[in-house]
């Protein structure tokens, strides 16, 4: 393929090198050999895809009035739009060669880079030629940046280049980018985000880039800390303060003594009850009651007594220790639980007290 030689004059050039991309060897419209000004043939049948077909072919069209007005922008557009419709090598030359007039070096060199695999793939030798031709001449013209790692870290770090990752492994190695305005976006856990705007000029050029060391987010720190933190163990409660160990010393003493006057007063009672049953047993006989009987009575009455007011200490300092105990302020750090209660049991043969709980 001849490409006709480029001029440097107003609408000619635009002409020029407009026919050079799409009327040479048919490489203005898809793979079907027409070239620029030639009328598509009438499909047979309105179908779905003739549909499509005359729609990248308006958009191809809409494309090339831009191209000729330099609307680079504009025009790109159309022929993206009209590749994503009819993908086909002569759509891809189209686009590349756009961007390379409209100054996208790096999106030119790739799209050339593509069409150039696609037409060694097909055996078309003319079109591999134009690529090679480009790809030549935006050799020279290309823009680099070179991203440099932070002067400190501390954790992983998260490094795009216009939402695009940069890994680590990338870093220090020159990548092409289009001239003009990108940003480069620097985050990582419990860091401030560092969003930068830079610009790289027309190519030959490199742009170096100093990743920034990021500063601490003291909220981004927080939510960290508490999602790292280990589960809470259970079963576990605070550290007492001074003023609770003190009560809840007090309270426990309460307990204890409520448990012994309990004991006490079951022991008293299961005595009262024994001797009550000793005086029916010595006057339920035809003489009546015997001489021992009284002696017997009193005691049974000082055991009532005793036991009684046993038992009321007890139930007092038994529910004035629970509710010490169970009141106590909790402090910040965990210990294991331990909860215990004395069960006071009575019986007509006798009495006792077990002890309850979680230790």
């Amino acid at each position: 393929m001849t490409v006709p030689p480029r001029r440097r004059a107003g609408r000619t050039l635009v002409s020029a090198t407009t026919a050079a991309l799409l009327a040479t060897a048919g490489i203005a419209h898809a793979d079907d050999d027409r070239t620029l000004g030639a009328s598509p043939t009438p499909p047979p049948a309105a179908t779905a895809s003739t549909s499509a077909s005359d729609r990248a072919e308006k958009l191809f069209h809409e494309g090339e009035e831009l191209f000729d007005a330099r609307s680079f922008t504009e025009a790109c557009a159309k022929f993206a739009a009209n590749h994503d419709l009819d993908p086909k090598l002569g759509t891809l030359l189209n686009l590349a060669f756009c961007h390379e007039s409209e100054g996208r070096t790096a999106r030119a060199r790739a799209e050339f880079d593509e069409a150039l695999m696609w037409a060694v793939q097909k055996g078309q030798r003319d079109r591999e030629q134009f690529a090679r031709e480009h790809l030549a001449s935006l050799e020279k013209r290309l823009s680099y940046l070179v991203l440099e790692g932070p002067a400190s870290e501390s954790g992983p770090v998260d490094v795009r280049v216009d939402g695009q990752p940069v890994p680590r492994s990338r870093w220090g190695a020159p990548l092409v980018v289009d001239p003009g305005l990108h940003m480069l976006t620097t985050t990582s856990p419990g860091k401030e985000p560092q969003p930068l705007l830079f610009y790289v000029e027309p190519g030959p050029a490199t742009r170096m880039m100093r990743i920034p060391t990021l500063l601490d987010d003291p909220v981004a720190a927080a939510k960290l800390a508490r999602h790292a933190a280990p589960p809470p163990v259970s079963g576990a409660v605070t550290e007492l303060t001074p003023a609770a160990r003190t009560r809840r010393t007090a309270g426990l003493v309460s307990l204890g003594t409520g448990a012994v006057a309990t004991v006490v007063g079951a022991y008293f009672t299961v005595r009262a009850l024994s001797s009550a049953g000793d005086v029916r047993s010595r006057c339920g006989g035809p003489r009546g009651c015997d001489d021992t009987v009284p002696s017997s009575d009193r005691k049974g009455g000082a055991y009532t007594a005793v036991a009684g007011v046993a038992l009321g200490v007890g139930l007092i300092g038994l529910g004035v220790g629970s509710w010490l105990v169970l009141s106590t302020t909790r402090g910040a750090s965990s210990r294991p639980v331990v909860r215990a209660a004395l069960v006071p049991h009575v019986t007509w043969n006798g009495g006792g007290a077990s002890i309850a709980g979680t230790f």
